[in-house]
């Protein structure tokens, strides 16, 4: 458990690290994923807005808001502590197990697609890693730049976290009304071969 504290705080210890990691973890491992993995080429026809344009405004928002309030106040933000961040990474999870039956049962995927790598670490790492991190990125950013000796440029930087946020979460809408092949189907046998 320490050595899992000491990695995390190492990826979260500065503004730039947290949008980095923010980055790395969507969209930069959904295209590792894709190309190395399930030999796809990811192009803006088969792949979401939300995911090639959404997840990078995430990281940057991210880092904005931790910029504003410091790597401290974010992992000291109630998203990112017990027992918050639990039920937070749990709640996200379940989300994301839902949502995918869903999209299955509703045939926006295959079973082949829907056990993608790629598909299931968006659903089952990027929810549960990105949920309290945004969260706590913004709330505290939010609230570093509603204290009285906030500067101007703490206030504009906290504006545009949430602008880069709404961006995102217009962008996820749209990916629920236009859906799109977004994940490539993968055969799990043929790691054993």
């Amino acid at each position: 458990m320490r050595l899992v504290t000491r990695v995390v705080r190492a990826c979260l210890g500065s503004p730039g690290r947290m949008a980095a990691t923010a980055a790395a973890i969507t969209p930069g491992m959904h295209l590792l994923l894709s190309a190395a993995v399930e030999r796809r080429r990811v192009t803006w026809a088969s792949d979401y807005p939300a995911v090639l344009v959404g997840d990078p405004l995430l990281a940057i928002s991210t880092g904005l808001a931790a910029r504003v309030a410091g790597p401290q106040a974010v992992l000291a933000a109630a998203p990112l502590r017990r027992p918050l961040a639990p039920v937070a990474v749990g709640a996200a999870a379940l989300f994301g197990a839902w949502q995918l039956r869903d999209e299955v049962r509703r045939g926006v995927y295959s079973r082949q697609q829907a056990v993608s790598p790629s598909k299931l670490w968006h659903q089952f790492v990027v929810y549960p890693a990105l949920t309290p991190l945004v969260a706590g990125a913004l709330l505290s950013a939010t609230s570093a730049a509603l204290a009285p000796e906030a500067t101007r440029s703490q206030r504009v930087e906290t504006a545009l976290a949430w602008a880069g946020a709404a961006g995102w979460a217009v962008l996820a809408l749209d990916a629920v009304r236009h859906p799109r092949r977004g994940h490539g189907t993968f055969d799990w046998s043929r790691l054993r071969r």
